[in-house]
């Protein structure tokens, strides 16, 4: 009975993340094809991202224990934050690209704000779906964060990701567009949560 309370509650968990992303990246995909923009990412960073923010928190969040009992309604619940939250944090993304392609910033600049704000889309994303946040949860989404820090800091790390420093004009859109992001997903969860009637 606990193993499988801890399978059916850990594959909610995994799920949104997944489809989150399935969602976000579609919408890039999609506008970045009809718009003719260039794609925001180069392959390696989006595989930091999707590394960070889903690849290594659903492994760990996969085997965690859990005594949540089983509720009906998964795919609702599910799609009701993935979706909303993928849309939010692709139109956030793209919302960065577009603001430093048009003051000219340089590519490098540009590609590593949107990986730096897709990457707190989805670490956000990740506090809903592991919450409530125990200490090893919120241990486990600050060394992601942490992870992505070091990523843009450490100059071998950066030059393999292809990434840069921001400049401090670049930090600032970095942090405004990532508050955005984050407000409008903490939005969508609580929206969600009148709607759909989950307390998780």
């Amino acid at each position: 009975l606990s193993e499988g309370r801890r399978i059916i509650a850990n594959m909610e968990r995994v799920s949104s993340l997944f489809l989150a992303k399935t969602t976000y990246a579609a919408v890039l995909v999609i506008v970045t094809a009809l718009v003719g923009w260039r794609y925001p990412f180069l392959p390696r960073q989006f595989t930091v991202v999707s590394s960070l923010t889903i690849g290594i928190p659903a492994f760990v969040l996969a085997l965690a224990p859990s005594n949540q009992r089983y509720r009906e309604g998964f795919l609702g619940r599910v799609l009701s934050l993935c979706v909303p939250a993928g849309l939010m944090a692709g139109t956030v993304t793209l919302s960065t690209y577009l603001w430093l392609t048009l003051t000219h910033a340089p590519r490098a600049q540009v590609t590593t704000a949107t990986t730096l704000v897709l990457i707190t889309c989805g670490l956000w994303l990740l506090t809903l779906t592991a919450r409530p946040l125990t200490s090893w949860r919120l241990g486990l989404v600050a060394l992601m964060g942490m992870i992505a820090v070091l990523g843009v800091i450490a100059p071998p790390v950066r030059a393999f990701f292809l990434l840069a420093w921001p400049t401090p004009g670049v930090w600032w859109v970095i942090a405004l567009m990532a508050g955005l992001a984050v407000g409008g997903i903490e939005l969508v969860h609580l929206v969600r949560r009148r709607i759909v009637g989950d307390r998780g």
